[in-house]
C-alpha cells in the first residue's frame, strides 16, 4: 500500500482556497432600470412584463463563487509542505 500523506514536494506552497459555491434560478422582481449583476453574480435574463397597470422588470441571476475567489475541490488555508520532525 503506497503512502500518500507526503505526496507533495517539500517546500511547495499552496494558496488558500474554498470549495466552489454556485446556484441560480432566483429572480429580483421590480428591479430598477440600472440593475445589473456583478461579482459572483451574473445576469442570465432581463425581462419586462406587464402586471396590471404598469411594467415590472424581472432580473434573473446565477451565483458562482469562482468568479471572484480561488476555488478548489477542498477548502484549505494557505500552507507550506514541510518534512515532519518527531522528537522523542
Amino acid at each position: 500500500m503506497p503512502l500518500t500523506a507526503n505526496a507533495r514536494q517539500l517546500g511547495t506552497k499552496q494558496s488558500d482556497s474554498l470549495q466552489n459555491i454556485y446556484g441560480g434560478n432566483f429572480r429580483v422582481v421590480g428591479a430598477s432600470d440600472n440593475t445589473g449583476a456583478n461579482g459572483a453574480f451574473q445576469s442570465v435574463e432581463n425581462t419586462i412584463v406587464t402586471l396590471g397597470t404598469g411594467a415590472t422588470k424581472i432580473l434573473a441571476a446565477t451565483f458562482d463563487a469562482s468568479r471572484v475567489a480561488r476555488t478548489s475541490v477542498e477548502t484549505r488555508a494557505a500552507n507550506l509542505a514541510l518534512h515532519p520532525c518527531l522528537s522523542l
